[in-house]
């Protein structure tokens, strides 16, 4: 929910700012009938943009780390673990 109202703060500072490209955009989104269309085939672009992106990304980091034995997790950052309950083992205690 925090990275939308994000967008519509950026959106808004955009607009208040007189953005030209931006503002030309928003026109275009809201002027005619086949207005939506056009946002929809930006956004669905920008999607596979971002997707696309994405699996470089994560290809880029399977070739530099490997898959490793956790299945591509290879790294694990051990100060999100947190010691819940210790276990002490009495020296007098006999094993069975």
């Amino acid at each position: 929910l925090f990275p939308y109202f994000s967008g519509l703060v950026e959106n808004y500072k955009k607009i208040l700012r007189r953005d030209d490209d931006h503002t030309k955009f928003l026109i275009k989104c809201g002027a005619a009938d086949g207005a939506s269309s056009y946002c929809l085939e930006t956004a669905a672009y920008r999607c596979e943009y971002n997707r696309d992106k994405e699996e470089k990304r994560r290809e880029e980091e399977e070739k530099k780390y490997g898959r490793g034995i956790l299945g591509g997790s290879a790294l694990v950052d051990w100060h999100d673990f947190v010691i819940v309950e210790t276990i002490d083992f009495p020296i007098h205690e006999i094993v069975q």
